[in-house]
């Protein structure tokens, strides 16, 4: 557990340092195992090309490889037992499906409140994603402000679960706060995050599916116009490990990731403070 504890971790943080993907493209990296033609069903005939496949060598395996890119899971340029299985499995059962929802919360022009996002469907050892924040005439007006350390605002809600990364974008923006005018030209259009749901020994990955995994602080802009602001998704991708043969073999774990569907959050932006007694 612990090997494979670190290795993850290290890939994780360094593939969403650099603005990439954490794990290899290849080997079809978002499409079920074994689905050729990426039509998102892996067939009888698919499940044979991978065994025909799996018994080549050299030139002969390479190029059958570039015809059936998602028979090499791992991207290690050949197709093993383990793959093979995980094609059979995709073509009975499906492939792994994982749904990201960010929450919906209410926030007073100029004030704080925390979004809370979730995650339903198959056990996953990481998620990675871009949340962006909405804009009004070009200027951003709904955010996720910075901690002292210049991180994003968002904690995990599991004391046993890890925030591997959390960094604002693009590059260069400014993150810091928001005047009565707006955020300014340069401030930043969101964050890139990637959870990584490691279990402490005793726990186990699926205890922190189909609920909330952890949450961010939002701030509205004093000058963000009052109703329901979309606080959006881009660029999931969900992160699942597949145990070899032996599951006691930690070297024998492989990891692979497919694109996961998000679903939007809403801000539901009051008048301030000030305006209510205006009002009254």
């Amino acid at each position: 557990m612990r090997m494979r504890v670190t290795r993850l971790i290290g890939i994780v943080t360094l593939g969403v340092a650099s603005v990439a993907t954490p794990y290899p493209q290849a080997g079809g990296a978002e499409v079920c195992t074994g689905d050729c033609d990426h039509n998102g069903v892996v067939t009888v005939d698919e499940i044979v090309e991978m065994v025909n496949i799996s018994l080549m060598s050299g030139p002969d395996m390479s190029g059958a490889l570039n015809n059936c890119s998602a028979a090499d899971r791992n991207g290690d340029g050949r197709v093993s037992v383990d793959e093979i299985i995980t094609g059979i499995r995709d073509a009975l059962n499906g492939c792994p499906t994982v749904s990201v929802q960010l929450g919906a919360t209410s926030v007073a022009q100029g004030a704080t409140a925390e979004m809370a996002v979730s995650v339903s469907g198959d056990p996953i050892v990481a998620l990675q994603q871009d949340i962006v924040f909405p804009e009004e005439d070009g200027a951003v007006v709904v955010d996720i402000p910075k901690r002292e350390d210049g991180s994003p605002d968002c904690t995990s809600k599991d004391t046993d679960q890890t925030m591997a990364f959390a960094a604002f974008f693009p590059a260069g923006c400014d993150a810091g706060s928001c005047d009565a005018t707006g955020c300014g030209a340069n401030h930043c259009k969101g964050i890139r995050l990637t959870y990584s749901p490691l279990p402490k020994p005793g726990t186990t990955i699926e205890q922190i599916l189909n609920s909330v995994i952890y949450s961010c602080t939002v701030r509205a802009a004093q000058s963000a116009t009052t109703g329901v602001h979309g606080m959006s998704c881009a660029n999931v991708t969900a992160v699942y490990e597949t145990a070899g043969s032996d599951p006691a073999c930690t070297d024998k774990v492989t990891f692979y990731q497919r694109t996961a569907d998000c679903v939007a959050g809403t801000v539901q932006v009051t008048p301030a403070s000030s305006d209510l007694l205006a009002h009254n």
